[in-house]
This record gives C-alpha cells, sequence and structure tokens, in this order.
C-alpha cells in the first residue's frame, strides 16, 4: 500500500522547515526530537580556551581567577613603572622599595581609570605605559561584563 501524501510529506521534512531541506538531505532533527549532530574532536588545547572554560566556570571561581588576574596586571606594570626610572613617576617617593609601592597604588589608579592626580606620569615611557594600562583596564572590564552577563 503506497503511503498517503502527508506521511511522505513527512519523510520528506528534515527537520526545520523548506530552506535547510534544500541543502541537504539529512535530517537536524530526529523524529524523537534529539538533534542529529556530529561533533568535532576538540584540540588538546581546549582546557586552556578562554573563550569556552571561563564562561563554564561557577561565579566564586570566575571571580577569583579576576580578582588574581586584576592584581597580576597591577604587579605587572607597577614593575614596569618601577623600571622605566625614579623620574618616570612624579610624586612618587625616592627609596625603592617606598617607589614601588608607589608605583603599584599609580598602577591601581591607572587600570581603573581613577586617577587622582599625586601621583602623575613624567616620562614618555610612562605615559606610554599609562595609556597601554588604562586601555587594559578597560577592555578587562568588559571582558568581565560579558563573562557574567553573557552567558
Amino acid at each position: 500500500m503506497p503511503d498517503s501524501p502527508q506521511q511522505q510529506r513527512l519523510n520528506q521534512d528534515l527537520g526545520l522547515g523548506g530552506k535547510l531541506s534544500e541543502r541537504s538531505r539529512v535530517r537536524l532533527l530526529n523524529h524523537d526530537g534529539t538533534f542529529n549532530v556530529r561533533r568535532n574532536d576538540l584540540s588538546p588545547f581546549h582546557p586552556y580556551n578562554a573563550y569556552h572554560t571561563l564562561p563554564s566556570q561557577p561565579l566564586p571561581r570566575l571571580f577569583s581567577l579576576v580578582a588574581a588576574s586584576y592584581f597580576g596586571t597591577n604587579l605587572l606594570f607597577a614593575s614596569l613603572y618601577w623600571l622605566a626610572g625614579p623620574s618616570a613617576i612624579a610624586g612618587a617617593q625616592v627609596a625603592p622599595l617606598a617607589r614601588f609601592e608607589d608605583c603599584l597604588f599609580f598602577s591601581f589608579q591607572t587600570l581603573a581609570t581613577i586617577g587622582y592626580g599625586k601621583l602623575v606620569p613624567a616620562t614618555r615611557a610612562a605615559n606610554g605605559l599609562a595609556a597601554v594600562e588604562a586601555l587594559v583596564g578597560l577592555l578587562g572590564f568588559a571582558v568581565l561584563s560579558a563573562l557574567t552577563v553573557g552567558p
């Protein structure tokens, strides 16, 4: 007994309408509603892919990673300001350890784009570092917002 026209149409249906059926003869959705997809093998570096890994983290772990990154970034830039020399930051103290502390606080102020004004970049290298650090800070807060709200 031949199939009815409705049964023939169901046999032709590939799961999501006419446009898909024009491109492929394989169903996207099986008759039971499950997806008919082929998963590609992930590269060995997949666990290190921040785009896929960070949104799947629990929020306390994500915020801990962000805080560690924030402090690490500030330490990096403070070290660069300190290496730029004693005259790089106007208003900083002269003693090496006290100057590093001032560089660290200047880094916190710059990364967060606060800029209180007591410490200011005085050399071309310090101004360049401050510009890069401000950009890193803005991008960092944008990425944090996307990670917490986006997924």
